[in-house]
């Protein structure tokens, strides 16, 4: 698809409204060069295959030789990556990008490629995962938003500013249909119908109280898998940019995996919310249970009554607004 938009842009072909090219036109000067190297392709998708690798290996390192192949294999060959590798997305690509923001220490530097691929593609995943860069890599998130900036601006040079005009118009119309039930699209969006913008403020809210409350670890994969849940398309693939929180992921024990695999399998997006759900500590859970109900205690029986546009009961207790004096 990338080449293709190379290839209309060398043209001066429109590259909005013909095709399902949906990307900024600066992927489009992407594939013009891509265009004309040969075995472009070919390498571009043993790259891909490197980067999961080199990922399985450095996730394992503390495990022997034998495990450490395993997972390469494991990685390399699991659905979500191979639909990946076949369909050309470049989702291993924001993964890579992703682990390196995650895994090395804070600096600009580390967002580069991360601005880069935001750039080129646009994806609206990474959202709530510069959320978490805000919280915890405020240095790469420096690196990555002037990174995107700089390449935007040489994008607008190279493919022109009417290009960026019609990408803008023509992605805004076309983003909410993508919603839409069709075949091919497993996303939350699709699952839950009219229900939807309730389930996305909801997951919203969530998200904003992971990133307040939980540790690091937890609160990446919190971030990584709404913004795969807001995706209004989503398919096996759309889970690779969680492969950087898969060590975190692999700690939620048999019981959440045997819950989530057969949800992944029916639809990918569903299989995150025990994954999610295990995030959260048990004793965590608790103690806000705990304090809801204290809270609601302290609340006059009177104003709760009339809140609710009853009388108070004769056989109410009653709770009085100080302790009472010792005689």
């Amino acid at each position: 698809m990338v080449l293709d938009a190379g290839t209309d842009l060398v043209a001066s072909i429109p590259l909005y409204g013909h095709s399902p090219f949906l990307y900024p036109p600066l992927a489009a000067v992407l594939g013009s060069v891509l265009g004309v190297l040969p075995g472009a392709l070919w390498l571009e998708t043993v790259l891909r295959i490197a980067v999961v690798s080199v990922g399985a290996w450095l996730v394992t390192r503390d495990q022997r030789a034998a495990v450490r192949v395993l997972a390469i294999v494991v990685a390399v060959t699991c659905v979500p990556v191979v639909q990946d590798l076949v369909y050309g997305n470049v989702d291993v690509w924001l993964a890579g990008a992703i682990a390196l923001v995650c895994w090395r220490p804070d600096s600009r530097r580390t967002g580069v490629p991360l601005g880069l691929l935001l750039a080129l593609f646009a994806k609206p995943q990474l959202l709530p995962f510069m959320l978490w860069m805000l919280c915890w890599r405020r240095q790469a998130l420096a690196g990555t938003v002037a990174t995107a900036a700089i390449a935007t601006v040489a994008g607008v040079l190279a493919a022109g500013p009417v290009n960026y005009g019609q990408w803008l118009s023509y992605d805004l119309g076309q983003y909410s249909s993508l919603g839409a039930p069709f075949a091919g699209n497993e996303s939350l969006q699709v699952l839950v119908g009219s229900a939807w913008p309730i389930v996305a403020c909801g997951l919203v809210i969530a998200l904003g109280l992971a990133l307040w409350r939980l540790d690091k670890e937890r609160a990446l994969v919190w971030s990584l898998a709404t913004g795969v849940l807001l995706l209004p398309y989503a398919a096996a693939y759309s889970l690779v940019p969680l492969l950087p929180a898969a060590k975190r992921l692999a700690r939620v024990g048999p019981a959440v995996a045997v819950i989530a695999a057969p949800l992944t399998v029916f639809a990918p997006a569903t299989g995150l919310i025990p994954l999610l759900a295990a995030q959260v500590p048990l004793a965590r859970t608790r103690a806000i249970a705990t304090a809801a109900i204290k809270t609601s205690l302290r609340i006059p029986w009177h104003l709760r009554w009339a809140s609710a546009g009853r009388a108070r009961p004769e056989s109410a207790p009653t709770i009085p607004d100080r302790d009472p004096v010792a005689t």
